[in-house]
């Protein structure tokens, strides 16, 4: 993920917070979950089918 995309701050499943240091995962359109939902939907996309990657971290917020 390139450092000008969109950085989804929510889990698109449970919702739950996701700020720019914590851990989440991604599929190639952008699909973001937390670790719970990644582990339950056994690492593919609920949306697109894709497997999910883990985002990569950020050391400060883009931008501020």
């Amino acid at each position: 993920m390139g450092s000008g995309e969109a950085f989804e701050e929510a889990c698109q499943r449970c919702l739950g917070h996701l700020g720019w240091i914590d851990e989440a995962w991604v599929c190639s359109t952008g699909c973001t979950y937390c670790p719970d939902c990644k582990d339950e939907l056994g690492g593919v996309c609920g949306n697109c089918s894709e497997m999910l990657r883990r985002r990569e971290r950020r050391t400060k917020p883009i931008g501020r």
